[in-house]
């Protein structure tokens, strides 16, 4: 029985709404295939018996799936929902917004009842129909994509050429204002293109750049509203959560396209095209950091950004290339022009980070301390600037004492700053445990300690330019 009304709703719905559409087809979709927003006209509950009719019938069905949805959707009221839903979203496309936004669970719960693949189907087709007339009706065509092309692939993975075509004009559409759900299967579309379909591999590069930049800009937004709007923290949190995990996920399928062979043979081309665009060498010079490459390519792209854009990216693009050419003094002005103009605190922090490598590397470690403490107070759940802090007390070590005893203590201070980098970023507890017990096991004997007039637990200023106190330890 119940079957019998699946499909007897089903050839209601779908029978008089593709017979609609084709009647329409030419005035509504433009010649890509799209639906052209905004593009059905008329009064909103239609003229005179129409709009009776209309307005009755969505009064009916709201009510009634507002039953239903206050049941969680379990109860009855569903039943009572559909024939008078179906009405309205055939005959009064202008009523409500609400009759696409519902249509979407009501259709959902059909699908779910549905015993056969074909009236299945059926109803993926009919849902992507009803985001057609939403868009025709409402416009607002970006997000109504995006929610179209992720439904579809929520429904049939397999259906993911026809996804990209939705999601990419979305994406293409909405540009910032696209949703991480939607950024997340627009990439995820991109690599099966590529990789089931043939595509050219650009895509993957030139959409990585599009979808990262959507990220980038949603996430630095969220996080000065949550600064800036407390009252509205939780539910900024969750959005910038789904941002997180879109980036995660992007990252981690890019990965496997991001050799430094690929990116130089894409962006050589595209350089070679347009050496002045700024914010394509802005992109490449940020995927080869990322991937650690720095081929003749990095320092022509960088002295070229210097010259065309000398602000705090371009300065800190500079100085980075300057550090893989080993030119530290050559690096440390720009470094520090950059620092001077990055607003961002997390840039910041890995400007201050890199200059405090630099002046590791130049021997002069004061400086390096300094930098790098200023990068752990802007980031501080980032444990890079304390193991590069522990490693400078640890190569200190024998020029700061005198005698078996105090020539080591540097190691119980740098072992501090081990012990702080795991506890505060679990990502860095493996080369932190690695230090500690090479430093440990470099502690001096307890007899030397004893010898020497100190005591195990102790403290213990350690001596020259590291001024700090620990505590006395042994390596037995």
């Amino acid at each position: 029985m119940m079957k019998k009304r699946e499909i007897k709703i089903f050839i209601g719905v779908l029978s008089v709404f593709l017979m609609t559409f084709t009647l329409s087809a030419q005035n509504n979709y433009d010649a890509e295939g799209f639906a052209i927003p905004n593009s059905i006209k008329g009064p909103r509950y239609g003229l005179g018996d129409d709009s009776v009719a209309c307005v009755t019938q969505l009064s009916l069905y709201r009510e009634n799936f507002r039953q239903w949805k206050s049941s969680n959707y379990k109860n009855e009221a569903i039943d009572y929902t559909v024939d008078s839903w179906r009405f309205v979203f055939l005959q009064c496309p202008l009523a409500s917004q609400n009759t696409y936004i519902d249509g979407s669970k009501i259709i959902e719960h059909l699908y779910n009842k549905a015993q056969t693949p074909e009236l299945k189907q059926a109803y993926i087709d009919t849902l992507m129909l009803m985001y057609d007339r939403r868009i025709m009706a409402f416009g607002n065509e970006a997000f109504a994509l995006g929610r179209k092309g992720v439904e579809l692939l929520s429904y049939n993975s397999e259906e993911f050429e026809k996804a990209y075509k939705i999601l990419n004009r979305s994406v293409v559409r909405g540009g910032n204002e696209s949703e991480s759900a939607i950024v997340n299967f627009y990439f995820m579309t991109t690599v099966r293109m590529v990789r089931e379909k043939g595509a050219d591999s650009t895509i993957v590069f030139d959409n990585y750049d599009i979808a990262m930049t959507i990220i980038e800009h949603n996430m630095k937004a969220i996080k000065k509203e949550i600064e800036n709007n407390p009252a509205e923290a939780e539910k900024n949190e969750r959005v910038l959560k789904g941002y997180e995990t879109a980036l995660t996920n992007l990252d981690n399928l890019f990965e496997p396209f991001a050799t430094c062979e690929n990116l130089l043979a894409i962006y050589s081309k595209k350089y070679e095209v347009n050496p002045n665009d700024t914010s394509m060498i802005e992109k490449m010079l940020s995927a080869f950091d990322k991937k650690n490459c720095a081929p003749p390519l990095y320092y022509a792209a960088s002295e070229q950004l210097y010259k065309l854009k000398p602000t705090p990216t371009s300065a800190l693009a500079l100085g980075r290339m300057y550090y893989k050419l080993e030119e530290y003094n050559k690096a440390i002005p720009f470094m520090q022009d950059a620092i001077n103009g990055i607003q961002d605190n997390d840039q910041k922090a890995d400007a201050y980070y890199l200059l405090a490598d630099i002046y590791k590397n130049l021997r002069n470690y004061t400086s390096a301390r300094a930098n790098a403490l200023k990068a752990a107070e802007l980031k501080p759940n980032d444990g890079k600037p304390w193991i590069l802090i522990g490693d400078l007390y640890a190569v200190s070590a024998s020029g700061c004492g005198d005698n078996p005893v105090t020539s080591k203590a540097a190691y119980w201070a740098a072992v501090d700053k081990y012990q702080k980098a795991k506890s505060i970023d679990p990502s860095v507890s493996e080369i932190a445990n690695s230090r500690i017990s090479i430093y440990m096991a470099s502690y001096p004997t307890s007899e030397n300690i004893f010898f020497y007039g100190f005591k195990k637990g102790d403290s213990y200023r350690v001596e020259c330019w590291i001024n700090e106190v620990t505590v006395v330890r042994s390596s037995d």
